[in-house]
């Protein structure tokens, strides 16, 4: 949506069909990335099984107002951690709900983090950005799946978040570059959520399968409504405007032979992801993937794999101590 007002009561009218919100006077490449962005969005839907399925969704997920407020601030030239830290501390849920996230042992900090401000410099602008808009989209979601949890769901991404980062960390990439990695982690189950909430019926019966058969959840989505939650995750991300490689990194994390065999936050979270399921055992009988060794070994980075195995069990040592101490407490 490319709007001129920006009165509260018009922006309030506008925000609630709208996944993405430019302001006049917008910059020319500003716009043409959008509009390519949406674009591309429509390319995804070229398979038959997907576009049925978008077409059976009541409502997509859309970006909320303080979203839009951080995100404007970070595309300025000179963007101020003070005024990004304000505008997160308006909203009083988020800033107790990212205070509560950085703080948490996912992230490891060695000092408590007491204000907005303090978490955009320690977690860094681009993935407090993200953070925001994962919580803004799990908090907006209610679902009541016998046997799903979005609790798990939100633990889970944090872990292959974290993982996605450490392996960019081990293998040498830039501390600049990592959000990247942490961003795509972070969102490339979030097609679970839009399923989970448009068809809890359908959903339902999903899980009962894996439940009962040792079977994939992507599988038994192909095999039910046409389409995965990875394909449904990358139209979503695409359509908020999510740079190509998040957007692949939901798409192909099920997938490491479409993969291209070098480091990227693709191969990253598709590791990351498939370790996460080998340490944390949510139930026995469920389907636990195995990472493609043949794809790792065309990649070159097959001898890295228990630095990285040992990086998220570190991860998960944190949690596991935490959640102790509060049993205790």
């Amino acid at each position: 949506m490319l709007s001129g007002y920006t009165e509260r009561e018009s922006l309030d009218r506008v925000f609630p069909p709208s996944h993405q919100f430019l302001s006049k006077p917008c910059p020319k490449d500003v716009l043409v990335s959008t509009i390519t962005n949406a674009l591309n969005s429509r390319n995804l839907l070229r398979g038959t099984g997907l576009r049925a399925l978008v077409g059976s969704i009541t409502r997509l997920p859309s970006l909320p107002e303080i979203y839009r407020q951080v995100a404007s601030e970070i595309a300025k030239d000179e963007p101020s951690m003070e005024r990004l830290g304000a505008i997160i501390g308006q909203d009083v849920a988020m800033t107790a709900r990212l205070l509560k996230l950085v703080n948490s042992p996912f992230f490891g900090m060695t000092r408590k983090i007491l204000s907005p401000v303090q978490a955009v410099n320690l977690v860094g602008i681009n993935y407090l950005q993200s953070l925001i808009m994962a919580c803004a989209t799990f908090d907006s979601c209610e679902v009541s799946i016998p046997g799903y949890s979005l609790r798990r769901l939100m633990e889970h991404s944090l872990r292959t978040s974290c993982a996605s980062a450490q392996i960019a960390a081990l293998e040498g990439v830039a501390a600049e570059a990592r959000d990247e990695y942490m961003t795509a982690g972070l969102l490339h189950d979030i097609g679970k959520l839009v399923l989970a909430t448009n068809l809890p019926e359908a959903y339902a019966r999903i899980i009962a399968t894996v439940q009962r058969e040792p079977r994939p959840v992507h599988e038994v989505e192909m095999e039910v409504l046409g389409a995965t939650h990875a394909e449904m995750g990358a139209y979503l991300l695409r359509l908020w405007g999510l740079s190509d490689s998040v957007v692949d990194a939901a798409l192909l994390h099920h997938a490491p032979c479409t993969i291209e065999p070098s480091l990227s936050p693709s191969l990253a979270v598709y590791c990351a992801n498939v370790l996460d399921r080998e340490l944390v055992v949510i139930n026995p009988g469920y389907h636990r993937p195995a990472i493609d060794d043949v794809y790792l070994q065309r990649s070159g980075l097959a001898p890295r794999l228990e630095a990285w195995r040992a990086g998220l069990e570190k991860i998960c040592r944190r949690v596991e101590g935490d959640e102790a101490q509060d049993s205790h407490s």
